[in-house]
């Protein structure tokens, strides 16, 4: 036999209607339940992760409650990750409340959510208990159960002999002898139920109980399942001897036990129009917020009205300060305190009024603007790198001993083009892991990653392209934005003394024709068609030592584009591949997206850490072409290598004038991370301002670090 179950469906988007990232839907049974001779486990769960559109998974099914006998529901949650400035990737909860799943084929979210109220038994109040609670309630009745037999033990200890629901039903007393006892119970009064004895030829009450007073009508209460079924008994199953009731009120979401009382007049949320009115006592909200928030018109009103004037929940202060709209918090004690002891109520965050927002409150976000105090705030300000799976699975593997090349991409504007960060990072990468060789050399500018006397020089006349001096690229680039070509005869490229087993050189096709030798040897020519495509030329085996490779355009009747360089070793190890070009902002890597893919697709990088901003901010207005370029490399790299991770790093603020506040930019690149599911340095705000780290001697110029801030910046990350 197997359970009775629904298909679910359905998605849970964010507001903005993207994809919640690591999501799941988790449904719990609220009790122990049965279906035929099957027993469902109280408090079992059933999981389910959302796939990346945020759709629950294809065959999700969930037993079918409702063929149950025992009352259950489900408690539906949804769980997720965001990125919180202060405290890095956070898990987000929330709690959905209780759904029943009933005899349909399938539901979907939306349908359990809106369903009509869980049913409950009739005249009773449903509701989930604690263990704790349900223990001490069956600790009463034993109680009450022990104490009902001590009375009745008590009765016959005093010589009752007699028994009966009624004084008529115990026998005539006129015929007994006097001091024999009686026992009455069950006659509906408390002032008949009794021990009675015989005196006089009558019977007569000399003793309760026990229970009097205890469990009467006055001290007794009913409890309804809705507000519509109390008004549904009437008055006359409401009389104002009872103590009080109960009315399970709210949603099944946020269900409300309200106690109500007869009252002395009609009061609040009445039942009647007459007495007894019912009116509510209190009532108890399971998913009452703790927290209240409070404003004022003015900073002055806020500390006029003083501490002791607050709510105690008060955590949250949101007052109009000027033609501010400034957040407080109650621990905040940093930014402009209203008080010097706790609560505090300093500031969070400030909306200035036309701010980003044209005066309206566009410009408010659902988190605090960064902070610009790191060194006094101490905040996280970074994601925790589990978007890095696939990096992290491959230094595992290394560690291990298993011959795999962990690849870590490194690229954006100077800061990765100029060698230096990259050159850092690298070091403190072999330092602990062999190197598998060089990487990534461009055909321009070679690369920082090179063994002591190697490199590369050209001769002849080979025309440049590098998209931040040219805006375009007609023969297509390498995956940083770099080409050189020639429709010559007499051009050379020339590898030197480079420790390499293997080399690929990548190339464009033009028709051209050219040849390439291997330390001295026989030349090998290479004909490209004229399609334009990217083609990859393997010399491999060349076994240990240096080596040198040079090209030539000897006989070429066509176009020759040179793209790029491979270098590697035939070894396990890590490669760092710089892959950035100076001078570029995001506009530069929206034209260098187009060749990204298929070199990417060759090399394989596992991770790609992406500094950009510092030309942006100097040279763009306003951030769009900065996020659509990032934007346009990402889908590039994730085409070629859908599960490589990315680490984008907000710069520190250097010393330029500025067209775009960096902050600008830093936020819109924070969302794209957050929103994409990818890393986030936010170095702008974790770094103080330049003239402060470069008084520190962590700066060569205006605008780029020199070893000793690479080094920081690294440690940092």
């Amino acid at each position: 036999m197997t359970l009775t179950t629904s298909t679910i469906t359905g998605r849970v988007p964010l507001p903005s209607d993207s994809a919640p990232k690591y999501a799941e839907v988790v449904f719990t049974l609220t009790k122990l339940d049965t279906e035929g001779d099957q027993v469902i486990p109280g408090g079992a769960s059933s999981r389910f992760v959302l796939d990346a559109n945020g759709d629950m998974p294809a065959g999700a099914t969930l037993w079918r409650n409702t063929e149950g006998l025992r009352a259950t529901a489900y408690r539906m949650v949804f769980n997720w990750d965001e990125f919180d400035r202060t405290r890095g990737t956070v898990r987000r909860t929330h709690d959905a409340g209780l759904v029943q799943v009933g005899d349909l084929a399938g539901y979907t979210i939306a349908q359990l959510i809106n369903n009509t109220p869980v049913p409950v038994p009739s005249d009773t109040y449903w509701s989930s208990i604690t263990q704790e609670q349900y223990d001490a309630a069956i600790a009463a009745v034993g109680e009450a159960q022990a104490a009902q037999a001590a009375a009745e033990a008590a009765a016959a200890a005093a010589g009752t002999e007699y028994r009966a629901t009624s004084v008529a039903g115990l026998p005539d007393p006129s015929g007994l002898a006097s001091g024999v006892g009686g026992y009455v119970s069950g006659s509906g009064s408390d002032t008949i139920d009794g021990v009675y004895e015989v005196q006089s030829g009558a019977w007569v009450r000399v003793g309760d109980t026990g229970y009097a007073d205890k469990a009467d009508i006055a001290n007794a209460g009913k409890i309804f399942s809705s507000r519509a079924q109390a008004v549904a008994a009437g008055q006359s199953k409401l009389p104002s001897s009872l103590a009080k009731i109960m009315t399970r009120e709210g949603t099944v979401q946020n269900p409300l036990l309200v106690v109500r009382t007869p009252g002395g007049s009609a009061g609040v949320d009445a039942l009647f129009a007459t007495a007894p009115w019912w009116n509510v006592d209190f009532v108890i909200d399971p998913g009452a917020s703790r927290h209240s928030v409070i404003g004022f018109t003015t900073r002055t009103a806020a500390v006029t009205a003083g501490q002791a004037s607050y709510p105690s929940d008060a955590k949250v202060m949101l007052n109009y300060e000027g033609t501010d709209l400034v957040l407080r918090n109650w621990l905040s004690n940093s930014d402009d305190p209203l008080f010097a002891t706790q609560p505090y109520f300093g500031i969070v965050a400030r909306w200035p009024a036309g701010g980003g927002g044209g005066g309206d409150m566009n410009a408010v976000r659902d988190y605090a603007e960064p902070r610009r105090s790191p060194i006094s705030s101490n905040l996280s300000i970074m994601t925790d790198g589990r978007s890095l799976h696939r990096l992290r699975g491959e230094m595992g593997r290394l560690a291990a001993g298993d011959a795999v090349k962990p690849k870590i991409g490194i690229a954006g504007d100077s800061w990765s083009g100029m060698g230096i960060i990259p050159a850092v990072l690298r070091n403190k990468i072999i330092a602990d892991y062999q190197t598998a060789g060089f990487g990534w050399w461009s055909p321009m500018a070679g690369s920082r990653f090179a063994n002591p006397g190697a490199g590369m020089a050209r001769g002849g006349t080979w025309d440049e392209y590098d998209v931040t001096a040219t805006n375009d690229l007609p023969y297509g680039s390498g995956i940083d934005g770099h080409l050189i070509t020639t429709t010559g005869t007499t051009e050379t490229a020339t590898l030197s003394n480079v420790l390499m087993t293997d080399l690929r050189i990548y190339t464009r096709n033009y028709g051209g024709s050219w040849r390439y030798t291997v330390d001295g040897g026989t030349p090998v020519v290479v004909n490209d068609i004229n399609d334009g495509a990217l083609k990859v030329t393997t010399i491999g085996g060349l076994g240990a030592g240096n080596h040198t490779v040079e090209i030539d355009t000897i006989g070429n009747s066509g176009r020759v584009a040179i793209a790029g360089f491979y270098l590697t070793l035939d070894q396990p190890g890590v490669e760092v591949l710089q892959m950035g070009n100076g001078g570029t902002w995001g506009n530069h890597w929206s034209l260098i997206a187009p060749n990204i893919e298929p070199i990417a697709a060759d090399l394989m990088p596992d991770a790609l850490i992406f500094i950009l901003g510092t030309n942006d901010y100097r040279y763009v207005s306003g951030t769009a072409g900065y996020i659509a370029g990032i934007t346009a490399m990402r889908d590039a790299y994730r085409a070629a290598v859908p599960d490589m991770g990315f680490v984008f790093i907000s710069p520190a603020l250097s010393n330029g004038a500025v067209v775009t506040p960096q902050a600008d930019l830093r936020d819109a690149l924070y969302e794209f991370c957050i929103s994409e599911g990818h890393e986030f340095y936010n170095m702008t705000d974790d770094w103080p301002s330049w003239s402060v780290s470069n008084a520190q001697s962590l700066w060569s110029d205006n605008l780029h670090l020199n070893d000793a801030g690479a080094q920081a910046l690294v440690l940092a990350t």
